[in-house]
């Protein structure tokens, strides 16, 4: 059994060890480090997506409109004896109650913005819940594809593997690639076949993770992960061509969930020659997994897990309303597709940093 690596992403790197960036495929000393980072992906949605509600025109109208409205009641008396705004600050000047209801707005505007955070973590709260429970062995095999606990039993980098068995289940160390950088894993990206959906003609092939580390967020290290997924899809498409026949002439489609206050991201996407083919106001990306648990939840005759933000408002009704949508996007490659006629090659493009 592989002694697994840890990753405390709380901490900063170790500035003793060599400064080298390398990418490798899914070992399974890696298997704790890779699911972390999987994690901390939907961690850090759940914060942008927060940030998205907060800054809202539709929460920054509530806000100003109810701050407007705090201060004209506690100002009422001043106002209705004023004649004019230099009026106004005479007569607030004059008085030392004026600087106690000055200090008295702001418990209330305290309230507001509390009010809007609460609507913010209502909305994003999906993000938490796959974040925590990620680990479990549905959502983590749906995430990857396979049994990850079995695949971290495996002795250290896959060597001495001895059973068929065993050498089946390292091959899908093949479908993740990390980056490692001053001997840490920053930067993730997980893609997973979707053989139940393809057919003679499609294979599809989903990108079912990808992140890189918050502090290295401003390095473009999605472009590197981006043309590892689309290499890594045409390697698939070959296997599955080899393993049928019949199915030559199929092409490969890479999808890829997105969010739209992850602009960036999107940015680099569309950079791809991706294209939008989806939009939706679920934000959970695992529905088959909450529709497994909800029925899970029938079959025992306990209370159904369903959530809104108010009574009678759904969280899809509220998403809607604030322009919460996922997005799926889309790459068709053929099997013939040299991957450097669609993305630059990366060793003529130097890393950079976002502007």
């Amino acid at each position: 059994m592989a002694i697994q690596k840890t990753l405390n992403l709380n901490a900063p790197l170790n500035a003793n060890t060599s400064a080298t960036l390398k990418s490798t495929e899914l070992v399974p000393e890696l298997a704790e480090a890779s699911l972390t980072l999987h994690g901390d992906n939907y961690r850090q949605r759940q914060v942008r997506c927060n940030r998205f509600v907060f800054w809202h025109p539709i929460s920054m109208t509530f806000f100003t409109a109810s701050l407007v409205l705090y201060v004209c009641v506690q100002y009422r008396d001043y106002v209705s004896q004023a004649d004019s705004i230099g009026e106004f600050f005479e007569f607030a000047l004059d008085d030392r109650d004026f600087l106690f209801r000055l200090f008295m707005t702001l418990p209330g505007i305290v309230c507001l913005a509390a009010c809007v955070s609460c609507v913010a973590y209502f909305l994003s709260d999906d993000f938490r819940t796959i974040s925590d429970k990620l680990p479990e062995h549905g959502y983590v095999n749906e995430l990857y594809g396979f049994n990850l606990r079995n695949y971290a039993k495996l002795p250290e980098g896959g060597k001495n593997v001895t059973t068929s068995t065993e050498k089946e289940l390292l091959k899908n160390g093949k479908n993740s690639s990390l980056l490692i950088y001053r001997d840490s894993p920053i930067a993730i990206a997980t893609v997973k076949p979707l053989l139940e959906k393809s057919d003679q003609e499609n294979f599809f092939v989903s990108v079912t993770g990808l992140h890189i580390r918050k502090v290295f967020a401003k390095v473009d290290f999605d472009d590197l992960l981006l043309d590892w997924v689309n290499q890594r899809a045409t390697e698939l498409l070959g296997e599955y061509i080899k393993t049928n026949k019949k199915n030559k002439g199929a092409k490969v489609t890479i999808l890829v969930e997105v969010f739209n206050f992850e602009k960036e991201f999107i940015k680099t996407l569309e950079s791809k020659f991706y294209s939008k083919v989806n939009v939706s106001y679920d934000l959970n990306t695992f529905p088959e997994i909450v529709a497994a648990e909800n029925a899970s939840h029938v079959k025992n005759r306990t209370k159904k897990s369903t959530r809104s933000v108010l009574k009678g408002v759904s969280i899809e009704a509220a998403n809607k309303l604030f322009g919460l949508q996922k997005f799926t996007y889309a790459l068709t490659v053929s099997k013939k597709t040299v991957v450097e006629d669609i993305v630059p090659s990366t060793n003529d493009t130097p890393l950079k940093k976002r502007k």
